[in-house]
């Protein structure tokens, strides 16, 4: 029996903005059911990796599949879920609203159908928050408003969830209870996660993305908790690019 492809793949992609290179000779591979956490400096390409899985960007070259096929065919596969500072909290809809725009690429002109809001209630179930279905979007906390993003992008019924920064802006608790769901719901999708908490990544990552303009791949376990001076720079410990890490993906869990 053949292999299943990864979920998401790269081959000596390049992306330049302009003149500007923004990524490059990035390859590697996340395997369907991975929980990978993508993590590195602020402009270092974490977003633009989204982006370019998404088929959202075009690589300047080299190629990309998803699921074994091209982004723009493929792309419905990936639920996404934007960094919260894209959203505006105060735009007058309610919690369902939110949730069912995730089906408007399904959606015909014309009102929501009924497996729309079927879809859109059975993914608020999925994070724990169908009796705030009628609730304002912006009366939530901001740990209820990044689980009704997710499960706009669970609306869709997508083979993996791609969260850009998803517990920026909220506190430890809530930071907590999300991440738990994400180890949930990893249960049957392939998570792809963008975080500055180094912490977090030895809790709940089985391997992680590091991306500063390329990307190397490590098992969770190479990392201590301490700072990547690679990436981050200062006096942190260092964590080796060699035989240990990979840009294919990790060599165990």
């Amino acid at each position: 029996m053949d292999a299943k492809p990864p979920a998401i793949a790269f081959e000596h992609v390049e992306l330049r903005y302009d003149s500007e290179r923004v990524l490059q000779d990035v390859t590697l591979a996340i395997d369907a059911g991975e929980f990978a956490t993508v993590v590195g400096p602020n402009g270092g390409g974490k977003t633009s990796l989204l982006l370019l899985a998404l088929g959202m960007r075009k690589p300047s070259s080299g190629s990309i599949r998803v699921f074994g096929g091209p982004p723009e065919r493929e792309r419905e596969r990936l639920g996404y879920v934007p960094q919260y500072g894209r959203f505006d909290p105060l735009f007058p809809v309610t919690v369902q609203d939110v949730v069912q725009m995730g089906r408007l690429k399904r959606a015909s002109a014309g009102p929501y159908s009924r497996a729309d809001r079927e879809a859109a209630l059975e993914a608020l179930e999925q994070v724990g928050l169908p009796e705030l279905r009628r609730r304002p979007f912006a009366g939530l906390s901001g740990g209820q408003r990044q689980r009704v993003l997710i499960a706009r992008a669970l609306a869709t019924h997508p083979d993996a969830l791609l969260l850009d920064e998803p517990t920026a802006n909220v506190d430890r608790l809530a930071t907590d209870k999300l991440y738990e769901l994400l180890v949930e719901l990893n249960r049957r999708l392939t998570v792809v996660l963008v975080s500055h908490d180094l912490g977090i990544v030895s809790r709940y990552a089985r391997s992680v993305v590091c991306v500063n303009r390329t990307v190397f791949v490590h098992r969770t376990s190479e990392l201590t908790g301490e700072m990547i001076r690679e990436l981050y720079g200062g006096n942190t410990a260092l964590v080796r690019h060699d035989h240990a890490a990979t840009r294919h993906g990790p060599a165990g869990r």
